[in-house]
């Protein structure tokens, strides 16, 4: 078993059974629900460094996603506090630079010509005119400056990923509101 010159025990000490049982699981997936500030970040990081400490798994085979930049960064911080330079190793990233580097990488591999790009807020904002401009809508009809529409149109889709609505389910609510 590795030690850590950083704070692992103590931390490990202080968590509920619950937390120690996520932390102790080394194999397979395990799901962290829970709200903004109760230790999501603390579970991961001290699971990577029981991962680390009691298996042959090195630092540089570890991948960890996060949604956001400052859990990256929170991540990041937390690691080495716990398990020290080794932290530096560990792969973290959000999940969507992630996924751009691994389209970036292996797009040929998926069938595309080109390298796919982001778009950017002009070209998104082009896109949401083009449909509404281009559709024949029953029930709305944008009454001024189609682009004025995007942001409202941008957090709904937010939304609903979010909260994981499907298309389906949104157009089935969509028309009981209409009826």
């Amino acid at each position: 078993m590795k030690k850590f010159e950083g704070e692992y025990n103590s931390e490990y000490k202080n968590l509920n059974s619950a937390q120690k049982e996520a932390v102790d699981s080394l194999d397979g997936p395990v799901m962290v629900v829970a709200g903004p500030g109760t230790g999501k970040t603390q579970i991961l990081a001290l699971r990577i460094g029981n991962i680390l400490s009691k298996t042959d798994t090195k630092a540089d085979g570890v991948l960890c996603l996060t949604f956001t930049n400052s859990g990256v960064l929170a991540m990041r911080e937390r690691l080495y506090r716990y398990i020290g330079s080794e932290s530096s190793k560990v792969r973290i990233s959000t999940f969507h630079s992630f996924g751009m580097e691994m389209l970036d990488k292996y797009y040929n591999v998926l069938g595309f010509d080109n390298k796919p790009e982001l778009m950017d807020e002009k070209d998104m904002i082009a896109l949401c005119d083009e449909i509404l401009q281009r559709n024949d809508w029953k029930y709305i009809r944008p009454r001024s400056e189609i682009s004025r529409h995007f942001k409202d149109l941008k957090n709904l889709i937010s939304f609903l990923k979010r909260e994981r609505i499907t298309p389906e389910n949104f157009e089935n609510e969509i028309n009981k509101e209409i009826e």
